[in-house]
């Protein structure tokens, strides 16, 4: 069984709004001075990197962010970074709203080899779902109907509110352009609502997963490129690699085992073709 009709409680997706166990280490080195930013980024952080580097940034910033990091807090970085604009130097990974709101905001970019770069638009999802219950399009089985929506809103606005910043941040702050905004959002806006019940508490969805699409892209150096990012050398990590690092981002979103079938690495493409980028569906 693939995604087709697989169906989840929404209360799970409160998890990703809670605040990191454990604040980012940021500093300078004691031997060489070099500035960095290292570990799991939680709310606080972006205001103490504000703080730590209030002088300005006159090297190269190591960045090394965990890939459960916040993304309200990774937007946050990422618009404060674009007006500091620094070179950076990344390590280990940038995934999700990392992409989106870190990897362009700075004036030049260092890309340490076996570094994970990978955009997804799954951040953004759940302003999706607040749009089409709002709309109409998407209906909640209860007999309060009404009523019921606007509890089920108010239920999960944490989550809501999260998504629709992200959603917005991205489109404002301009650190992705706007044709690989958009080629992100096509390509990684995989799951279409079904059926919808609340009870109150706990909401269950159906989704569906939309064929050929894909939940990860990871750019290769022509991607990088149509970025407007000059990185030589640059290579991306292998499709297997990815997955494994991405585990537990996807264990989150509750996707099945076979991530591999939904990461594609290539360049930007202007149209998806009628089979889709990622033309395999994801098996539990």
């Amino acid at each position: 069984m693939g995604l087709m009709g697989r169906t989840f409680v929404l209360a799970a997706l409160l998890l990703g709004v809670a605040s990191p166990a454990a604040a980012a280490a940021m500093g300078k080195g004691i031997l060489d001075g070099s500035n960095h930013i290292l570990g799991r980024l939680g709310p606080k952080d972006a205001d103490a990197a504000k703080k730590e580097f209030a002088e300005g940034i006159t090297t190269p910033l190591l960045l090394k962010l965990d890939v459960d990091s916040s993304p309200l807090a990774l937007m946050q970085l990422g618009e404060w970074l674009h007006a500091q604009h620094p070179i950076l130097d990344l390590k280990g990974s940038c995934v999700g709203s990392c992409a989106i709101f870190v990897l362009g905001s700075g004036r030049a970019v260092q890309i340490r080899p076996g570094t994970l770069i990978a955009f997804s638009a799954m951040d953004e999802w759940m302003a999706k779902v607040q749009d089409e219950v709002r709309a109409g399009k998407t209906a909640i089985e209860d007999s309060r109907s009404l009523a019921s929506r606007d509890r089920f809103l108010e239920r999960f606005k944490p989550v809501f509110d999260s998504s629709e910043a992200l959603r917005a941040g991205a489109d404002r702050l301009g650190t992705l352009p706007a044709k690989a905004l958009d080629f992100v959002r096509r390509l990684t806006s995989m799951l279409e609502i079904g059926k919808l019940a609340f009870d109150d508490e706990h909401a269950n969805i159906n989704l569906n997963a939309k064929p050929g699409h894909c939940l990860w892209w990871i750019p290769d150096a022509d991607g990088l490129r149509q970025l407007g990012l000059d990185v030589p050398g640059y290579r991306p990590v292998s499709r297997a690699e990815a997955a494994r690092q991405l585990k537990e981002v996807n264990a989150k979103m509750l996707v099945g085992k076979n991530i591999e079938a939904l990461i594609y690495i290539g360049p930007i493409a202007d149209e998806l073709p009628p089979q889709g980028l990622c033309p395999v569906t994801a098996s539990p």
